[in-house]
């Protein structure tokens, strides 16, 4: 498991046990008889409208919203990278439709193809930077295609950092609003329960209290 998924999961798991402590304390609490009718009242009145809070954080396509935005980072470099591909493509096509004629087009064919070769999918994929391209030969007709690719590679480059970049950015934001909603919708429910849970108490005393008042008034008519 990565350092981030692990990251994630312990948040969870301290949700889970915050939304537990919250919940049981106040279910105790309202079995216990602690506060008033009124307090209990306010309380599952302010857990309402923070449900809605919650409710609504979690509703918002945040997700959505974040992803169209840092995607576009992204496809952009696949996009230049698919230009750069074709122009060294057509450059290798050019140079090495005569590679046998003689050892000059031979080495020229060479020189592009190696170019060509250096060029790969699997950094996009990574994520990973390109290397720019080396004139190791120092071959003086070369020198200007391999400035005009170093400079695409570049901004490719550029475009690489940036979808990482917004990829943390990303991940951070959607826990921390995930988190704050699970927060909100735990103090929600802790309160209802509560309530509910102090209803329920005085409930039972009232059944009670009006089981032994008929049971004392059957007495009371008894000869």
């Amino acid at each position: 498991m990565s350092d981030s998924n692990t990251v994630i999961l312990s948040l969870e798991l301290a949700s889970a046990a915050i939304a537990v402590g919250l919940i049981g304390t106040s279910v105790y609490l309202g079995l216990s008889g602690k506060g008033t009718a009124a307090e209990w009242r306010g309380v599952k009145f302010v857990a309402a409208l923070v449900a809605c809070i919650g409710f609504l954080l979690l509703l918002t396509n945040f997700d959505k919203t974040l992803r169209e935005v840092f995607v576009k980072t992204r496809e952009f470099a696949y996009r230049d990278f698919v230009d750069l591909k074709l122009l060294v493509s057509n450059r290798v096509a050019i140079a090495c439709v005569n590679e046998d004629e003689s050892q000059e087009t031979r080495n020229r064919c060479f020189d592009y193809r190696n170019i060509d070769r250096q060029l790969l999918v699997d950094n996009l994929e990574r994520k990973e930077t390109f290397s720019l391209i080396k004139n190791w030969q120092g071959v003086a007709s070369l020198q200007p295609f391999v400035d005009e690719v170093n400079r695409q590679l570049e901004t490719i480059n550029r475009e690489i950092v940036s979808s990482r970049d917004a990829d943390s950015i990303f991940d951070r934001y959607k826990t921390n609003i995930l988190m704050v909603a699970l927060f909100l919708v735990a103090g929600s429910l802790a309160g209802s329960a509560g309530e509910a849970a102090y209803q329920l108490r005085l409930a039972i005393i009232a059944e009670n209290k009006e089981n032994k008042e008929k049971a004392a008034a059957a007495s009371a008519t008894k000869p």
